[in-house]
């Protein structure tokens, strides 16, 4: 048990997803259900909901990668990062999708309102 707690460390959304365009090493991964995913999320981004990120996510992702973790909901990121972290990858919760301002893409793309 010992070893296995990691600190999840955090980085600005809008300022990780420059890092994220300028760094080829970045994955920006989505915890979020497939079907969330696909209703909206951040350009280039990938997918892996929180409920496969486990031992055998080992196999689906690449441990050299840097991971940039967001969600709809900031606990959901969390939790995802912690898992990724536990799993011995390198990954950095970027929190809730709602604080991002660059593009995004998916089916309600056009029905979506912003915070200002």
């Amino acid at each position: 048990m010992f070893g296995l707690t990691k600190k999840v460390e955090s980085k600005d959304i809008n300022e990780a997803y420059q890092e994220f365009l300028d760094n080829p090493d970045i994955i920006l991964l989505n915890a979020d259900e497939y079907r969330d995913f696909e209703t909206l999320h951040i350009v280039d981004s990938q997918n892996l909901p929180l409920r496969v990120i486990n031992s055998d996510a080992k196999s689906l992702l690449d441990r050299d990668a840097i991971y940039y973790v967001y969600a709809i909901l900031e606990g959901t990121a969390f939790e995802a990062c912690r898992r990724l972290a536990r799993l011995g990858f390198t990954a950095y919760n970027l929190g809730s999708q709602q604080y991002f301002k660059g593009p995004e893409e998916g089916l309600k793309k056009k029905n979506r309102k912003r915070r200002k």
